[in-house]
């Protein structure tokens, strides 16, 4: 490979050696001893997530979230339900009807403006309330309402039960004001409650934790969920028995962890 470096008065070629593909494709390879400390690296920031509520919530990367789901779907489950899916750069409504064992969603998707996402609470949560009444309109439940709505909210939150959860931090570009350190599901339902949309409730979720479902939904014994996109994050099923910050729960049956990375 050769550099051409030049001044006001002289031209200097200087040559340097070029490095064989392999040696390069080999910095990216790993040992058997490298995958053992990654693993065991994992293993232990899984095991401090358990173990801990306040400071692995705000400080440590993996935070093992709780979803206060206690059973996942096994393809069994009919009837037509509705979501809103707040993911990043857009906002979907869907009703999704069960038909015949599969899932035949209909949805109306929304880009969300960088000013609203950079916005205050009140503007943010103002066109939410806005782009489901737009939503609910266009799927026919605008007159009738629904006795609960799905609410897929991608950013990590301190989840105190279905229908309860506590931003933690915006991630992927949002910075609404007054939104960080409280409950997004109580922002949305008095925000929706004020422009007259008739919603009983909404039950909290993570993209993540949606992924899970819906695939086991159609895969019955799918127990782990991955999103790989604009954040990058994961769930699995785990023993309430294994989870040491819920040590007061005695219950042996799986709950629903959320495994949260950071995501920037």
């Amino acid at each position: 490979m050769a550099c051409l470096i030049s001044d006001q008065s002289d031209l200097v070629q200087t040559t340097t050696e070029a490095i064989p593909f392999e040696d390069i494709i080999n910095e990216f390879r790993l040992t058997r001893d490298n995958l053992i400390h990654i693993m065991d690296s994992i293993q232990s920031a899984f095991n401090r997530g358990l173990e801990s509520e306040v400071e692995t919530y705000y400080y440590h990367p993996v935070k093992m979230l709780n979803t206060h789901l206690m059973v996942v779907p096994n393809g069994s489950e009919t009837g037509r339900f509705v979501a809103l899916d707040l993911g990043g750069t857009n906002l979907r409504i869907l009703a999704i009807s069960v038909v015949k064992g599969g899932l035949a969603p209909t949805s109306y998707s929304f880009e969300v403006p960088s000013e609203v996402q950079t916005g205050t609470k009140d503007q943010l949560f103002g066109y939410i309330a806005d782009r489901i009444a737009e939503g609910l309109e266009n799927l026919g439940f605008r007159d009738v309402g629904v006795e609960f709505m799905g609410f897929t909210f991608s950013f990590p939150c301190h989840q105190r039960a279905l229908n309860s959860g506590t931003l933690i931090r915006w991630t992927k570009g949002y910075s609404a004001t007054g939104v960080e350190g409280e409950d997004v599901v109580t922002i949305l339902r008095e925000t929706c409650k004020e422009k007259g949309l008739k919603i009983g409730d909404f039950i909290l979720i993570n993209d993540t934790t949606g992924t899970l479902l819906s695939g086991a939904f159609e895969f019955p014994g799918c127990t782990i969920g991955v999103i790989n996109g604009t954040g990058t994050n994961a769930c699995y099923l785990e023993k309430i028995s294994e989870v040491v910050k819920t040590a007061s729960l005695n219950d042996t049956r799986p709950w629903l962890m959320v495994l949260s990375t950071p995501n920037q």
